[in-house]
């Protein structure tokens, strides 16, 4: 992970069109972020990309390491359930992690696994495309 933060806070990029997808997902619904990478860490990267505002929450492995029990202090904080959080990630993992606490998951085929891999996920639905996320999710609460 050491590794990572440099290229997190330099190098790193942000995805094309994600930040205006984010800016719109905000208006709507309450963002948190839930990683394995140190909050700080992403907070300057997406201060870096003018988008910290649209999340209320960061939570990186300063926080704690369990994805599974950071989503439940989400559960916590907002007095919310499952079947009121979908997971966006990139991730087999995340999707195992949110599965154990009955959160779905919608995989986006832009980060970590490819589309191949995040297919042997359980997930609600993969997209390949920033655009097609609102939407994903619009329906994942129908």
């Amino acid at each position: 992970m050491t590794e990572y933060a440099p290229l997190l806070k330099n190098e790193t990029e942000i995805f094309p069109d994600i930040s205006e997808v984010i800016e719109e997902l905000s208006k709507i619904y309450n963002l948190i972020i839930i990683s394995s990478t140190n909050s700080d860490i992403i907070r300057h990267f997406l201060e870096k990309h003018k988008i910290v505002g649209c999340f209320q929450w960061i939570l990186g492995n300063d926080v704690h390491k369990n994805k599974t029990a950071k989503i439940e202090m989400v559960f916590g904080k907002y007095a919310v359930s499952a079947r009121d959080c979908v997971f966006v990630t990139d991730t087999v993992g995340d999707v195992l992690e949110a599965k154990k606490v009955e959160v779905g998951s919608i995989g986006v085929t832009w980060g970590f696994h490819d589309h191949e891999t995040l297919s042997r996920g359980d997930t609600f639905r993969l997209i390949n495309q920033p655009s097609k996320l609102i939407g994903a999710i619009a329906d994942y609460f129908k």
